[in-house]
């Protein structure tokens, strides 16, 4: 993942290669008696490598890089998995009205729903002949978003840990018929939308992929790609406050 600009990782190989002394954190101080080489990289917040909480430079690079990869407007990108991200999400949005839930959402949401105080109309899945839940019925969303006008967002997993993916497509149509924001817990679908191998990816209203599961990445990173012009100010604010309460680095 590169542009025309100077990225992390090639920034980091340089740091390491200049021999400079590191007289900040980590305690290892990349000594080699210590350490393997895999660790090299590893530095604190120090001049020339940006702020995950204010990016504007390597960090920013890497946030478009990121939106390009999977043809979004816009993303950020945060530690702690999709857990940060989807308590951030919920907070900023139990603020605009009711939210509608699946009933077999990460318990992160539920979290984020207790944490906010914000009121939760829960949808079930279809019921399949197999252990575990099925897709979202796009009728059933209708039809609760047309009962209750208060309902101002959505938020649903697909795929889930089973595999079920729901139709994001026409449940986004929906959403947008009745003004309300869709966010996809796409935690287990990082690699959607990479390859034609696979199903495309959701390009909901707000998708929050966990990238350590299915692909690779440094700590427990996840990546929010925004694939509508809504206002991201809000949730960007909330996602910093939770990574400030809640990452380590």
């Amino acid at each position: 993942m590169k542009n025309n600009n100077y990225n992390l990782s090639d920034e980091l190989s340089k740091l390491v290669s200049s021999n400079i002394l590191p007289m900040h954190m980590p305690g290892h101080k990349r000594n080699p008696d210590f350490i393997d080489e895999s660790f090299s990289k590893d530095i604190t917040e120090i001049s020339g490598f940006d702020d995950l909480h204010r990016a504007e430079g390597l960090i920013q690079n890497l946030f478009q890089d990121a939106a390009s990869l999977w043809n979004a407007d816009e993303a950020i990108v945060s530690v702690n998995g999709s857990t940060g991200l989807l308590v951030s999400t919920v907070m900023a949005l139990s603020s605009l009205g009711k939210i509608l839930m699946a009933s077999n959402c990460h318990i992160s949401v539920w979290h984020g729903i207790e944490m906010s105080s914000g009121d939760a109309v829960l949808i079930s899945p279809d019921a399949i002949n197999q252990p575990f839940a099925g897709k979202i019925n796009p009728n059933k969303v209708d039809e609760l978003l047309t009962k209750d006008k208060d309902i101002k967002s959505i938020i649903i997993t697909s795929p889930t840990y089973e595999g079920i993916i729901s139709d994001i497509p026409a449940i986004q149509n929906i959403a947008d018929k009745h003004g309300a924001v869709l966010v996809v817990d796409e935690a287990h679908g990082a690699h959607l939308g990479l390859n034609p191998y696979f199903p495309a990816t959701s390009k909901a209203d707000v998708v929050i992929k966990s990238i350590h599961k299915t692909l690779s990445a440094p700590t427990q990173t996840a990546i929010m790609p925004f694939y509508a012009n809504k206002d991201p100010r809000k949730l960007k604010k909330h996602n910093k406050d939770s990574n400030k309460r809640t990452s380590t680095t």
